[in-house]
């Protein structure tokens, strides 16, 4: 970075660490922000694949981005001025690579808000028996989520993230349950199955593996919005500790969640899980379920919004003084990033194409790729004077997650695309329709 540039990251650093937050705030934002509703694409992500080959392939996930999250508290200690991932891509690739990750760390975050408005349009259909056309639920959960993420200080919406983390745990738990007690799976629309059937290993198509892989990158696709969360901590050493509890705590919920459901649903569970829980217990579900996928819509417009504002005002008076420019320009941001996300949540209508796609195409990057580049970047300089196993061994994990992400981006995008297509075959494009999207 030049002269310039650091003393202008330094005035936008002390910004935040003057609204610094405690541990225990940090542990509900990355909760949240690794919400635990995901859980309820893993079991159709295991009916596609087996079970072994899906409990590796999330195993493996979460390997990688838990070292990712590891390596996003490394690089900000060494330099502190990074707030974000396009701030460390000014470091990786200079003002390019800052412009790029900038632009697809905005649209990831608002494609992963538009998945909760599609999501949460889904549970008000659920529950209220499709009473009014969709295109009205998404404009309600987007106004919702318009009046909490328009809070300033992401410290200021801590509140949310033990709501969603008690949201998701309650729902996820009880749709389990609900699906283990069931004498048979209610996961078909039209046919009536007697005992669940699952596999061990299964037979995917290339398409449906790669979108398999796609939808649990996705899964743990939260890594690039711990850069703001640990820039607001108190002590930002204390980040390690927390990734990995949160990092931990989230796979068990994973792997619990997913085999439980699989199990005891079979080949025949929709996407998301919730769907297989019979017409009932359905609403039930739905309903726990529904503060979860709307806190993480919140907090991802907020994250989205929060990058542009700092990218518009950094460096200037305006960005730490409450003036009317201060104001105008963040209300801006959030609005505009909520058009965004409402658009990209009607032209994509089924949200299982949109998880896959959204994971392959941005999860890898903003999670993997991007993660051993900065390590490579801050210790590759110690190949001349250390030359353990150890650190070759770190230099080759690091080499193997950017080709990995790349592999995973490509695939997965593809595999994600094809399943749409197929999908949408000799249909209209499903922009502002009215059906009923929770069926």
């Amino acid at each position: 970075m030049t002269s310039r540039s650091k003393a202008c990251a330094r005035k936008t650093f002390s910004m935040f660490r003057r609204c610094q937050v405690p541990t225990q705030t940090p542990k509900k934002m990355l909760s949240s922000v690794s919400h635990k509703k995901r859980a309820f694409i893993l079991p159709r992500v295991f009916s596609k694949v087996g079970l072994v080959p899906g409990v590796l392939m999330l195993i493996f996930v979460s390997a990688m981005t838990t070292w990712s999250a590891y390596v996003v508290g490394t690089f900000k200690l060494r330099h502190p001025e990074v707030h974000s991932i396009a701030d460390a891509g000014y470091i990786l690739g200079g003002h390019i690579g800052q412009e790029v990750l900038g632009v697809v760390y905005t649209f990831y975050m608002l494609s992963v808000c538009a998945g909760g408005l599609l999501g949460f349009s889904t549970a008000l259909n659920a529950v209220s028996n499709h009473s009014a056309c969709t295109v009205w639920f998404v404009l309600v959960s987007a106004v919702i989520t318009y009046i909490f993420a328009i809070i300033r200080t992401i410290g200021k919406l801590s509140f949310l993230g033990w709501i969603g983390v008690a949201s998701s745990l309650i729902a996820v738990t009880t749709t389990a349950i609900v699906i283990a007690l069931q004498n048979k799976p209610s996961a078909s629309r039209h046919t009536d199955y007697g005992l669940a059937t699952f596999h061990i290993f299964g037979r995917p198509s290339l398409v449906d593996a790669t979108h398999a892989l796609g939808s649990i990158v996705f899964a743990y696709g939260g890594v690039p919005a711990f850069f703001t969360v640990v820039a607001e901590m108190r002590e930002p050493k204390k980040f390690h500790r927390v990734v990995l509890f949160c990092q931990g705590f989230t796979t068990g919920t994973y792997l619990l969640v997913g085999l439980v459901i699989y199990i005891f649903c079979g080949d025949v569970v929709l996407s998301p899980a919730l769907k297989s829980a019979g017409p009932v217990f359905k609403k039930v579900c739905y309903s726990l379920a529904s503060p979860a996928i709307i806190i993480g819509s919140i907090i991802y417009l907020h994250l989205a919004a929060k990058y542009i504002f700092v990218r518009v005002l950094r460096g200037g008076p305006h960005l730490t003084t409450n003036s009317v420019k201060h104001w105008v320009t963040w209300i801006s941001s959030v609005t505009a990033c909520l058009v965004v996300a409402f658009f990209v949540a009607q032209a994509v209508s089924v949200s299982e194409h949109l998880v896959g796609f959204v994971g392959a195409l941005f999860g890898s990057l903003m999670s993997i790729n991007i993660m051993g580049m900065m390590w490579l970047y801050d210790n590759l300089h110690r190949r001349h004077c250390e030359q353990t196993w150890r650190f070759r061994g770190l230099v080759a994990w690091n080499i193997f997650m950017i080709v990995g992400g790349l592999f995973i981006c490509i695939a997965g995008t593809y595999g994600s695309v094809a399943l749409m297509i197929v999908a949408h075959r000799g249909k209209a494009l499903p922009i502002f329709r009215c059906s009923d999207n929770s069926i």
